[in-house]
């Protein structure tokens, strides 16, 4: 029985900027120059201790945190919020014979 399927792409999204037919997860959250800190808001102010680590630290930077390592430093993880452009493929306004995965 197969109950579960992991797909090494986003499914459903194509016809997008900067891709192709498909897009691969880690393009998505592994770019360095397309991830960024969140924007200055209240939660993440212009002080925030984030900023002074790039959203993707450089692998040479990066340490193996054990169950017991939050006393010796704070873990840093990569940050990357992005914005992806896509189009429908469908003509929308048209009625289709079989109902599409959104409707």
């Amino acid at each position: 029985d197969l109950e579960s399927l992991i797909l090494p792409y986003l499914p459903y999204f194509s016809n997008c900027r900067e891709f192709d037919s498909y897009i691969p997860l880690w393009a998505v959250v592994e770019s360095a120059t397309e991830c960024n800190l969140p924007g200055v808001a209240k939660d993440f102010p212009s002080s925030w201790w984030r900023r002074n680590i790039p959203s993707i630290p450089h692998q040479d930077d990066v340490i193996a945190v054990g169950p017991f390592d939050f006393m010796r430093f704070y873990p840093v993880a990569d940050w990357c919020e992005r914005k992806i452009r896509c189009n429908y493929d469908e003509n929308l306004s048209d009625i289709d014979m079989a109902p599409r995965w959104f409707e």
